[in-house]
């Protein structure tokens, strides 16, 4: 069925798309001359920007400084001796991290900090009955990729559970009394986000991974549900290696956060052809950089706000009829 977003857009005038993911409404505006320009009515641009603060522990010290403010504590994840702690074992306030109880003497603390992303961090918890596998999060998740799992501090590999819209289902029911967190991280382009997934042989110290990385601290790296200090791994490329071979039959996880860079106020969604996402919501707008066109998923297949092709607006109306961009005395 054709889509109709609107009856037209004047020139020098804009649209405001409807927000879907929580964040302010989006706006579509046409100079006159083929150009579409996409705002946020809040205004200001941000880049994803990840650091890692690697302390260690006294036995007695419950409060340890990281070298950026902390907006939300829901932009943290904190990691002892590689196991995961609950945003109930820890709070934050300004560039303070304090405990609920002081790490061992010794311990290495990973603090890891989104200093700023071009969406939402959201943080669910909820108490498992030991027999419930669904679990709910607050906003929906357009890709499984966006989500980091933990039960009781361990993480779940993407093969422990699927997602449907804001619906969590794990393979296995958890314990009664166990916690269940789901870290979901809404950006505005889900292509920021990709995984990779292997089996150690007990021999292989490298693997070979889908996209280069320039900066490994935007990577989380699992083995069999254990994450691995950044002191145990190293990347060159699209290459991961391991000071020390995994074993045999243990699964390996990579999850990557590549940088968004997106123009100053550019908040749509945008990449290729084949980045689409794998299961949008209807109404989702993106920008197609393949086929250079705004398009729009109407619940049953994507559809082009836009003319066919490039064109040179001479007019000072451009209307959409039955998905077919029309201009008059326009020039291509």
């Amino acid at each position: 069925m054709p889509v109709k977003f609107r009856d037209s857009i004047n020139i020098n005038d804009s649209y405001t798309l409807p927000a879907t993911d929580g964040s302010a409404d989006q706006v579509i505006k046409t100079d006159g001359s083929g150009n579409l320009s996409f705002t946020n009515q809040s205004g200001g641009g941000q880049t994803l920007n990840v650091e890692k603060n690697i302390l260690t522990g006294d036995g007695s010290a419950t409060a340890f400084t990281v070298s950026s403010t902390i907006a939300s504590e829901n932009n943290t994840q904190i990691y002892i001796d590689g196991v995961y702690q609950s945003k109930d074992n820890y709070s934050t306030s300004g560039t303070t991290v304090t405990f609920s109880t002081a790490p061992p003497n010794g311990a290495e603390i990973e603090i890891i900090h989104y200093v700023s992303v071009q969406g939402v961090i959201k943080t669910d918890k909820s108490t498992a009955d030991g027999s419930n596998t669904a679990f709910t999060s607050s906003l929906t998740i357009l890709d499984e990729n966006n989500t980091q799992v933990y039960i009781d501090g361990v993480y779940q590999s993407k093969d422990n559970y699927t997602t449907s819209g804001n619906i969590v289902t794990l393979s296995t029911a958890p314990g009664n009394g166990a916690i269940v967190e789901i870290v979901h991280i809404k950006a505005s382009d889900v292509s920021t986000i990709s995984g990779n997934q292997f089996t150690g042989n007990g021999s292989t110290t490298a693997f070979t991974l889908s996209k280069s990385i320039e900066d490994e601290n935007t990577t989380f790296v699992f083995i069999n549900g254990v994450y691995q200090e950044k002191t145990m791994y190293s990347i060159s490329g699209t290459t991961l290696t391991f000071s020390t071979a995994p074993q045999s039959g243990y699964s390996i996880e990579v999850m990557h956060f590549t940088t968004i860079s997106l123009e100053a106020g550019a908040t749509i969604q945008k990449g290729t052809t084949t980045q689409r996402p794998s299961s949008p919501i209807g109404g989702l707008t993106r920008w197609n950089t393949t086929t250079l066109k705004l398009e729009v998923w109407n619940g049953t297949a994507w559809y082009n706000i836009g003319p066919d092709y490039p064109f040179t607006a001479d007019a000072t109306l451009v209307t959409a009829d039955n998905n077919t961009q029309k201009v008059s005395e326009t020039t291509y």
